[in-house]
C-alpha cells in the first residue's frame, strides 16, 4: 500500500505543488533540526518557522498521526483540544500506524491511530517535507502542523489493537 500511495502522490500535481512551495531544509534550518534531533526539549524555534513557511492544507486532505489522544479521558466525538507544539503527522496511514505502535512499545501509553480530516475554513499552517530533495524520512510523507491546531474528535472505533480516532482539524 505506501508503495502505490507514494507513486500516486508523485504524480498528483496538487502534492507537487505543496511540496514544491515549501523552502528547503538549508532555508528552514529549525524544522531540519527537528526532524534530525527529535525529540527536543524547545520546539519553539522549529514552530516559528512552521508558522512563518508553513500554508493551510486543502479542505478534505486526510492526514494520519500516531499516538495518544491528550488528557487523562478516553477521546470521544465532541472533545477538542489545541495543540501545545507542532505536531507531526503522515499521508500515509502506516506510517502513523508504526508511530503508534512504537510509542506503545516505548512508554507503554494507550496510543491510536488518528485520522485527520482539515476542515472547512481550516487556516492552520502546515509544512510540507519533500521527499525528493533528499531528506530523511522521506518514505513518511510528513506534514508538520502548526502549534495551536484545533482538533476535534469526530468518532472512535476500536479496531484489532488500538483505537482509531477521527477527527477534524480547524
Amino acid at each position: 500500500m505506501p508503495n502505490a500511495l507514494h507513486a500516486a502522490l508523485d504524480v498528483d500535481p496538487g502534492y507537487r505543488a505543496a511540496v514544491s512551495a515549501m523552502p528547503t531544509l538549508r532555508e528552514a534550518k529549525e524544522i531540519a533540526r527537528y526532524r534530525k534531533d527529535y525529540p527536543l526539549n524547545n520546539y519553539g524555534p522549529a514552530e516559528a518557522e512552521v508558522q512563518a513557511m508553513g500554508l493551510p492544507l486543502s479542505q478534505g486532505q486526510v492526514l494520519f498521526h500516531g499516538g495518544a489522544w491528550p488528557g487523562s479521558a478516553p477521546p470521544s466525538p465532541g472533545m477538542s483540544f489545541v495543540t501545545p507544539s507542532i505536531l507531526s503527522t503522515s499521508l500515509c496511514p502506516q506510517v502513523a500506524g508504526v508511530h503508534a505502535c512504537t510509542d506503545k512499545q516505548r512508554n507503554g501509553a494507550s496510543t491510536s491511530l488518528w485520522m485527520l480530516r482539515v476542515a472547512n475554513g481550516s487556516t492552520t499552517p502546515a509544512f510540507a517535507f519533500n521527499p525528493s530533495r533528499r531528506q530523511t524520512h522521506g518514505h513518511e510523507r510528513e506534514i508538520l502542523l502548526s502549534k495551536g491546531a484545533l482538533i476535534t474528535c469526530i468518532g472512535v472505533e476500536m479496531r484489532e489493537t488500538m483505537p482509531l480516532i477521527f477527527a477534524d482539524l480547524l
